[in-house]
């Protein structure tokens, strides 16, 4: 069997990619995994951490760009699908899947194109351009809510699956990782986490916030910034701190091991990407969410509201963040052990657990000839 991956961007496309290819080889062990995406993108060094070898395909955004860069972004989409055509065939895939990036439309309409079986995994209840515009050609699309199918054209062949989450973050024990930490039963951790990019914008609000939520003896801070942000992050916390509270504060550019870090805290503060809270859900960690306005059709605002509906967290527009504001919403919800459980409760609820291993079988499925059991038809 030969299945061919690809994702890429951030880590909520290439994560997913990653765990869906690593179930299905351990399903199938003689399977033969390719992991395409962009030549520049953080997915080349993820896939090599994950032991696939990896295939460059050319590509750029278009959508919410300037002229000039929508017109480098058309140049560089017909050489990645002349790139993506020569890939498919040279590759064979008995099935090939796809979760978002800018490479994953030219490999995966090439896939389609050449008559693979083909399966897109749309991690958003919003979904993007790119894969509304696939629904219409591969195989079958995975969809993480049912409230994402009225987003899709008439004829989509739709199956509701939930988001997949790295089986680690489903091993991650939460005692385990406290001890780790060196946190006492009585101390509180707050999780800061704005995806792998991280957040500017966010990072100043952090660092405003900080003397305010290190007065707390009992509270500590693991932040988590970006590589991008992480030196003025540095800068911007050692400017307001006094040194005798440092101690109470780890500040991190990228974490590997972040569902261990996610499962020792208390809240965790984040943006409303789809494996994100995939991940909060599954450790059922409250939250203080932030939806990111940056992104295209804003997705995020769409995939928070599950989670503000069912009391889950407390959804906060960037335009509205302040550090003394996020100091006391933070410190209030760590304070109120009553309220943070039922929110952890909530969370839990949202979780779908089995996603990857009914992603996995849908694979190995489709790699067969067979359909999915559970699709539908918009």
């Amino acid at each position: 069997m030969r299945l061919l991956v690809t994702g890429g961007g951030t880590g909520g496309h290439i994560y997913p990619a990653i765990a869906i290819a690593q179930r299905v080889r351990e399903k199938v062990p003689q399977c033969e995994v390719l992991f395409a995406g962009t030549p520049e993108g953080m997915e080349r060094e993820l896939a090599a951490r994950a032991g696939l070898p990896f295939a460059a395909v050319p590509a750029r955004g278009v959508v919410g760009k300037s002229p000039v860069d929508q017109l480098r972004g058309a140049a560089a989409a017909a050489a990645g699908l002349a790139a993506a055509w020569r890939l498919v065939r040279r590759f064979r895939p008995d099935v090939a899947v796809g979760t978002g990036g800018y490479a994953s439309g030219p490999v995966m309409a090439a896939a389609a194109a050449l008559r693979r079986p083909t399966l897109v995994h749309e991690q958003n209840v919003f979904p993007g351009v790119t894969n509304r515009l696939l629904s219409r050609v591969v195989t079958c699309v995975a969809i993480p809510h049912r409230e994402a199918a009225r987003h899709f054209p008439r004829g989509a062949r739709l199956w509701l699956t939930g988001n997949p989450v790295r089986p680690e973050v489903l091993r991650a024990d939460r005692a385990a990782a406290r001890r780790r930490l060196g946190l006492r039963p009585d101390e509180k951790l707050l999780l800061i986490v704005m995806g792998s990019r991280g957040s500017a914008t966010v990072n100043r609000v952090v660092a405003e916030a900080l003397p305010a939520l290190l007065e707390d003896p009992r509270l500590f801070v693991f932040w988590v910034t970006g590589a991008a942000h992480h030196e003025a992050a540095r800068r911007m916390a050692d400017s307001r701190m006094p040194a005798e509270i440092q101690g109470k504060l780890r500040i991190e550019a990228y974490v590997h091991d972040l569902p261990d870090v996610m499962a020792a805290s208390d809240l965790v503060l984040a943006r409303a990407s789809a494996i994100t809270l995939a991940e909060i859900a599954a450790l059922g960690r409250p939250a203080i969410l932030v939806p990111s306005p940056y992104v295209a059709q804003r997705h995020q605002d769409h995939n928070a509201r599950p989670f503000a509906r069912e009391g889950a967290a407390l959804v906060v527009a960037e335009a509205q963040l302040d550090g003394a504001g996020l100091a006391a919403r933070a410190l209030e919800l760590l304070r109120d052990g009553p309220r943070l459980e039922a929110m952890a409760a909530a969370a839990r609820r949202l979780a779908r657990p089995e996603a990857l291993e009914t992603l996995a079988d849908g694979v190995v499925a489709l790699a067969h000839g067979r359909l999915p059991d559970g699709l539908h038809h918009t």
